[in-house]
């Protein structure tokens, strides 16, 4: 269910953590992007579990977009990548994990 007092952020690294996610969205081996695998999964399990129940795909990319993240799509999924703004996705891990 969806908690208010979370930046999107911070949901999230909760999505990344949840081992019951790792069939639809993972981090890579590299541990500086991460991949959502199957997209259909991840709309119809994953985002009802820490979005509003009518969130959308499109709106999930747009707040990627906004968190200043590189984001390709390749064959085998949405590829995201944090290269340029490590430090601050980094700081808002831990503010995450501190708060």
């Amino acid at each position: 269910m969806e908690d208010d007092s979370k930046i999107f952020p911070q949901r999230l690294m909760e999505i990344l953590g949840d081992e019951r996610n790792l069939e639809s969205i993972c981090w890579l081996p590299h541990g500086r992007a991460f991949m959502v695998r199957d997209r259909d999964r991840f709309v119809a399990e994953v985002m009802p579990r820490y979005f509003s129940r009518h969130a959308k795909y499109s709106s999930f990319t747009r707040k990627l977009n906004r968190w200043y993240v590189n984001m390709k799509h390749g064959s085998v999924g949405l590829i995201v990548a944090m290269n340029h703004h490590t430090h601050l996705f980094l700081s808002f891990y831990f503010v995450t994990i501190y708060r």
